[in-house]
């Protein structure tokens, strides 16, 4: 299949990426994700090691940041890219602390950044 024009090409790129999920739909309307599983690509900000979890605050290209706890250890640090699977709850305990709309994460891995950050 080939395509003739750039607007062909960005029509098909908008539609691979509505497929997925994004932090910030995640965000503006969490009770529609709540105990589904979501996946996002996202960078590393912040991390916070508990015993025996971890509490991540991943942020995408344009800095729309959510929380998420793993009990597996971590390969990524601080500044890595990585694509987050896992389930959105609407209080998740960590820590002893009750957090609202936390992602479980069910698996993390490294990644690279998106190739066309900025262009949606």
């Amino acid at each position: 299949m080939r395509f003739r024009t750039p607007a062909a090409v960005l029509l098909v790129a908008a539609t691979l990426t509505a497929c997925a999920n994004s932090i910030p739909a995640i965000n503006a309307r969490p009770a529609q994700y709540y105990e589904k599983k979501v996946s996002f690509t996202g960078r590393i900000d912040r991390t916070q090691a508990l015993a025996g979890e971890t509490l991540l605050e991943i942020a995408d290209a344009d800095a729309h940041r959510i929380l998420v706890r793993t009990d597996q250890p971590l390969e990524a640090g601080v500044g890595d890219w990585v694509k987050v699977k896992g389930i959105l709850v609407p209080e998740g305990k960590v820590g002893g602390r009750v957090i609202p709309d936390v992602v479980v994460a069910e698996s993390i891995d490294k990644t690279r950044a998106p190739f066309l950050r900025n262009l949606f």
